[in-house]
């Protein structure tokens, strides 16, 4: 994926580190954004993925089976077929949704507004 970028291109091939290269794993299930320059830990990456996951089964028990979260800096982003997002705008759903991610280690909750 990353072989092609013009920054690949002058490194020369002196095999210096990204952080985009050194973050990609190759797995299509978790989005894990994160600043340049922040540190990773492979403790941190698989809390980090237990929380999602947590996060996740939790959505599911609540009736949101097409919800997927990912993180950015300790938020999760929910992204939510545009029928269930309508759903958890209002309580009681909402604050079970709120409860629920923040349970699995998430300092706050976002949704994305342009999900499918």
């Amino acid at each position: 994926m990353l072989r092609g970028r013009p920054g690949r291109q002058t490194t020369g091939g002196n095999r210096l580190r990204t952080p985009a290269s050194d973050a990609w794993d190759g797995s299509p299930n978790h989005c894990m954004p994160e600043p340049l320059g922040s540190e990773r830990t492979s403790v941190h990456r698989e809390q980090l993925l237990t929380a999602i996951d947590m996060a996740e089964s939790e959505l599911r028990r609540l009736g949101l089976g097409h919800a997927r979260v990912s993180s950015l800096e300790g938020v999760a982003c929910l992204d939510l077929p545009a029928a269930e997002a309508a759903g958890i705008a209002s309580d009681p759903l909402r604050g079970e949704v709120l409860r629920a991610v923040r349970a699995a280690g998430f300092e706050r909750v976002a949704m994305y507004i342009d999900a499918h």
